[in-house]
């Protein structure tokens, strides 16, 4: 952290970007390359086939849908609490960097607890609505301002502890919403690329609109798209009440991820 007063936010992403380049240019020379199976064209058909079944799936989407709402609440949030605390609370960018680095920490124990929660009973979309509505109360704390950082650093270590719960929720709503087995590699799939879209245009769109409009005002876009991720919980309640728990096994999802 005292690095980023010798550099900067944006040098340091600069140069995390540089080193991944050069990461992936050496996997390019250097790494072996793999001849392809004499079956390609027909594993290439059935994966086509199952990504447009997955695709014409509402369930699917429902739970991509909500893991995009995730993704841009907790990068969004993660992203711009140093900024916050520096511009807003006058904190010194090595102290703010500190502090929200350990903000961050506390993520750890939701992603953690939620493992737990869903082996002691508690519904898939009870994992989901409790972190979207604790976002929805947290954001006016963090953003509106009018509170001491410390709180806000704790209320927003609070609000990533909670959030935590929903990606262990929404992996294991996968198997469960998936068309059939073989299509449950494709319904991850589309799960995570609506989280990395999340991380990415969550906090663009934080950035932009307290460029235009300040701080103070962050409430009207964050606490809408949590509201957004709460009312999906619900409706991942309703897709997933009349569905037995699937023939899926622990080791089938494991094994559906790594193909």
């Amino acid at each position: 952290m005292p690095l980023l007063v010798l550099i900067g936010w944006r040098s340091l992403w600069l140069a995390n970007a540089a080193l991944a380049a050069a990461c992936s240019v050496m996997l390019m020379r250097h790494a072996p390359r793999l001849a392809a199976p004499p079956q390609t064209t027909r594993l290439l058909a059935q994966a086509s086939a199952r990504m447009r079944v997955v695709l014409r799936s509402g369930r699917c989407w429902m739970i991509a849908l909500a893991f995009f709402a995730y993704s841009c609440q907790i990068f969004s949030l993660s992203f711009a609490l140093p900024s916050l605390l520096t511009a807003q609370h006058g904190m010194s960018l090595s102290s703010a960097g500190l502090l929200s680095a350990l903000v961050l920490a506390a993520s750890t124990v939701g992603h953690l607890a939620s493992g737990l929660s869903l082996r002691l009973g508690l519904p898939i979309w009870l994992n989901l609505a409790i972190p979207f509505g604790f976002f929805a109360l947290a954001d006016g704390a963090i953003f509106a301002g009018g509170l001491p950082a410390p709180v806000v650093a704790a209320v927003a270590a609070l609000a990533l502890c909670v959030g935590g719960l929903a990606p262990g929720a929404l992996y294991a709503a996968a198997p469960r919403v998936a068309p059939s087995s073989e299509a449950l590699s494709s319904t991850i799939g589309l799960v995570q690329q609506a989280s990395n879209l999340g991380q990415f245009a969550g906090p663009v769109a934080l950035g932009l609109w307290v460029e235009h409009f300040g701080w103070q005002s962050v409430p009207m876009i964050a606490t809408p798209a949590a509201l957004t991720g709460f009312v999906l919980a619900f409706g991942i309640r309703v897709a997933l009440a009349p569905l037995t728990s699937p023939t899926l096994t622990p080791a089938r999802v494991v094994a559906a991820v790594r193909r």
